[in-house]
């Protein structure tokens, strides 16, 4: 859950498109401890639209975003943090 704020402003805006957008579904990535506290008073409400998907990765501020994001295309592509399962295409719709 990336931003220069983190998790704390990106979980309440997807909260929020997905009032807007009853038909949407999200797949939230970032640390899952983090999420569920976050997203635990809003998961009955929204059950079936929203899932967590663990990342145990972080590109900080200070890195090389090109060779971060390279290292952690070859991270997933080999099955990341689910072992046994490379890469799967997912289409993301931006929320208006």
């Amino acid at each position: 859950m990336g931003g220069d704020f983190g998790p704390q402003v990106t979980v309440p805006a997807s909260l929020a498109c997905l009032r807007k957008n009853p038909d949407l579904k999200l797949i939230m990535v970032g640390d899952e401890a983090v999420l569920h506290k976050l997203l635990e008073p809003a998961l009955a409400e929204f059950s079936g639209r929203i899932s967590i998907q663990h990342a145990s990765q972080v590109v900080e501020m200070d890195e090389n975003a090109a060779k971060s994001l390279e290292e952690q295309k070859r991270f997933f592509d080999a099955g990341g943090d689910q072992p046994g399962k490379g890469r799967q295409g997912r289409r993301l719709r931006q929320c208006r």
